[in-house]
């Protein structure tokens, strides 16, 4: 077996090529996981802000659980918060007319 320096150069082109690879699969893999995190962390805190609004529209959404008696107990509390918050910003405004009126 002879060897030329042709094999020498191969040789080392291709534990070039193996280290330079190496590094690129480790540096993907680690980036991959490092944005795995940052998106699971952000889901988190999406997921935290935004749980009051979702368990309430998960429990509306859930038609199965709901009988004609929750329904109709679901529009009455609809309506009942309506009543309140026009009756609040009437009050508002009376408040500040007589306010308005004072000075």
């Amino acid at each position: 077996m002879t060897l030329s320096i042709f094999d020498l150069f191969f040789t080392m082109f291709g534990y070039a090529w193996n280290l330079l690879s190496w590094v690129a699969d480790l540096s993907l893999r680690f980036f991959g996981a490092v944005f795995n995190f940052g998106m699971r962390a952000l889901g988190a805190i999406l997921d935290l802000m935004l749980t009051p609004f979702t368990r309430g529209l998960d429990w509306l959404w859930d038609c199965g659980g709901l009988d004609l008696k929750g329904i109709f107990a679901v529009i009455m509390w609809v309506l009942l918060i309506a009543c309140a918050l026009v009756a609040a910003l009437a009050l508002g405004s009376n408040v500040y007319r007589r306010y308005r009126s004072r000075m």
